[in-house]
């Protein structure tokens, strides 16, 4: 998801981000995805750091739970960027 984030900054001649919240919120501000879902997404690239890194003890019914309650996120980011790119894409 985050890459998908730095490609559409990086197309469309954004500022630079310094960091994975920061890019998600560059595309919630440029309109790209809604600003709800730029906040909840951020929330998901700091979990993602946390357990990808494990900075921290990693609690499973903590993930369990995000697993259960926040996977809209990301099919509601593929459907909110598809709609931006699409008008794009017709030829």
């Amino acid at each position: 998801m985050t890459s998908v984030c730095e490609q559409l900054v990086s197309s469309l001649g954004l500022p630079i981000p310094n960091g994975g919240k920061e890019t998600v919120f560059a595309i919630a501000n440029a309109k790209i995805i809604s600003e709800e879902l730029g906040n909840e997404l951020s929330q998901s690239v700091g979990f993602r750091n946390v357990t990808v890194h494990q900075y921290l003890d990693i609690d499973y019914d903590k993930v369990y739970a995000a697993l259960q309650t926040k996977l809209w996120t990301f099919e509601e980011f593929m459907q909110q960027v598809g709609a931006f790119l699409e008008p794009q894409l017709d030829p």
